[in-house]
């Protein structure tokens, strides 16, 4: 599955591949499945709570990098985190 936004293509032209995009997949993985790439695990601290089957977000604070976000991008590129 391939997704163009023509916005995304002229502000990073580099970058054409979704960072989090739904899936229709059937039982056990699906209904409800998405894929988050990298770049969005990167940008936000996140909490799993399997129990209660909850997920907490915050922005994430990092040291400062000397890697380009374009070279960090090219980096990143094709890597992902699947989970249901």
């Amino acid at each position: 599955m391939q997704r163009q936004c023509q916005r995304a293509e002229l502000v990073y032209p580099h970058l054409r591949q979704p960072t989090i995009m739904p899936l229709e997949l059937p039982e056990p993985l699906g209904p409800k499945l998405f894929i988050w790439g990298e770049p969005v695990l990167r940008k936000y601290y996140t909490v799993y709570d399997w129990q209660d089957q909850q997920i907490g977000f915050a922005l994430a604070k990092h040291m400062p990098s000397e890697v380009s976000a374009d070279e960090e991008a090219k980096q990143l590129r094709g890597r992902g985190l699947l989970f249901a």
